[in-house]
């Protein structure tokens, strides 16, 4: 399996505390990593170290071969790696089809004026976007029949569809997902069990921060486990659950990060 994204010897400390304290990792092509531990081991932040959104202290990333250097989180994602946030981010202004096709319209790398042309000017590009966009949707379970509605009217579980469909809409290689089956319900949780599923049989890279330990067992080819933003254990995941070290860390371990 080839390698898409390496981590090495990574630390991120906050006033003293090492939220992320030398971490090292490696994800193959098609790959679902998982990323567990207690509420403040340090998850959040190593996702937001390796997509660009926090500046690492030491250590160095590699995404497709490509060093990261000191690249901002818009240039991670040109590159091919982004990741979704607890909380769904989404245009409460727009349709559901226009948010998904606004960030389908990055993937090409168009220049901001060239995004905003109206359908008339730029009608092919248009056209190609809003097949994209419909197309994303249908990938997270979305009904398409919904695509014209607002987005601000659309329930909770469907917000988090709705923010996920973007961050795919990018074309990304590697996506991170945060927390994503968080106030769902078992249907819902268990689409996302199914989104993961295509998302690895389309080839992408997924990373998964779940706190749900029956969906990381049935998406995660390996899982990685945090305490005190050190690696406690990696492994398949029925095996690192069984590490009395995992136990001990779930039983009592909250540490700085969240």
């Amino acid at each position: 399996m080839s390698s898409v994204l390496r981590v090495d010897s990574i630390s991120k400390q906050y006033r003293g505390v090492k939220a992320v304290d030398d971490i090292s990792l490696e994800l193959g092509r098609g790959e679902v990593l998982g990323l567990i531990g207690p509420n403040g081991a340090g998850k959040t932040t190593l996702l937001n170290l390796v997509t660009g959104y926090v500046r690492a202290d030491a250590g160095s990333m590699e995404l497709v071969g490509r060093s990261s250097g000191r690249a901002s989180a818009a240039a991670w994602a040109r590159r091919g790696i982004t990741r979704t946030f607890q909380a769904p981010y989404i245009y409460e202004d727009a349709s559901i089809v226009e948010n998904v096709r606004r960030a389908a319209y990055s993937r090409q790398r168009q220049s901001i004026l060239r995004q905003l042309m109206t359908r008339r000017e730029s009608g092919s590009l248009f056209e190609e976007m809003t097949a994209v966009a419909l197309e994303t949707l249908e990938v997270v379970g979305l009904p398409t029949d919904l695509a014209d509605g607002e987005a601000s009217s659309l329930p909770y579980g469907h917000r988090k569809l709705l923010s996920l469909a973007m961050v795919l809409a990018t074309g990304p290689e590697v996506v991170c997902l945060d927390e994503p089956a968080a106030g769902l319900n078992p249907e819902e949780k268990e689409n996302i069990i199914r989104i993961i599923g295509v998302l690895r049989g389309r080839g992408m890279s997924v990373v998964l921060v779940e706190h749900d330990m029956s969906i990381v067992s049935q998406a995660c080819d390996r899982t990685i486990v945090l305490n005190y933003g050190r690696c406690i254990a990696e492994g398949t995941t029925s095996d690192v659950l069984d590490d009395p070290e995992v136990a001990r860390a779930y039983l009592g371990g909250v540490s700085a990060d969240g």
